[in-house]
């Protein structure tokens, strides 16, 4: 009790709308797109499947997150760019 595993406490979040708004850190509020970080999270959830045999290589987790943050870059226009101006672009690519 009180050593619980972070890796078995998160997993079940990771798969509900309310788990996903339990984990986002509450000072995020408002300031995320909630279905980008819902694929994030199904990401995050493959990478912790019970089954080793299932989860991805790094590799696809790297392309399926460089896919995400494309397409939230395109979506979301001049807001994106000035809030990412910080990140630059070879982290992503």
């Amino acid at each position: 009790q009180g050593q619980e595993n972070l890796v078995t406490w998160a997993r079940p979040l990771l798969t509900t709308r309310e788990g996903l708004e339990q984990l986002v850190d509450t000072a995020l509020a408002g300031t995320y797109d909630f279905d980008d970080m819902a694929k994030v999270a199904a990401i995050a959830s493959m990478c912790v499947h019970l089954e080793v045999t299932h989860r991805p290589f790094m590799g696809e987790v790297v392309q399926a997150l460089k896919l995400i943050y494309n397409d939230s870059d395109e979506t979301c226009g001049d807001y994106c760019s000035q809030k990412d101006s910080s990140i630059p672009d070879s982290e992503f690519k």
